[in-house]
């Protein structure tokens, strides 16, 4: 993926994040029927998108749908760890390891969204790193 490309993709997905979930939901339908009626451009190879790439856009789409059906799952699974692969909870469990390992032994190395559905749909990590003053003499 080329800078320009996640420069773009960047772009999108703050603006989508901000509209209301129907309006991001239309907008998500339109791109991917653009990307059904507009062929690839053929290049040096740079366009292409490895494996890795495409596993990465399946998890940040399984997230979107996560996201939108956040109220519904939140319900059902409060507090308990799901997967999601097709836009589907394929298990959940209170023991995320545990869950992982059925999920990989029954789907195998298949990109699978895992999370803990919680009050809040999108998990926020707090980090504290060292600060550095450095005084003038």
């Amino acid at each position: 993926m080329t800078a320009m490309t996640q420069d773009i993709e960047q772009e999108l997905l703050q603006t989508v994040r901000r509209l209301p979930a129907a309006r991001a939901e239309e907008v998500l339908d339109f791109a991917q029927f653009l990307a059904t009626r507009i062929p690839a451009p053929a290049g040096n190879g740079d366009e292409a998108q490895n494996d890795w790439d495409r596993q990465a856009a399946q998890i940040d789409r399984e997230q979107r749908i996560y996201e939108r059906r956040h109220s519904e799952l939140l319900a059902q699974y409060h507090g308990r760890y799901i997967a999601m692969l097709g836009g589907k909870v394929v298990d959940h469990d209170m023991d995320r390891l545990a869950l992982r390992r059925r999920i990989r032994k029954q789907h195998g190395n298949t990109p699978v969204f895992f999370t803990l559905v919680e009050d809040d749909p999108i998990q926020t990590f707090w980090m504290r790193s060292p600060q550095i003053e450095i005084g003038v003499a």
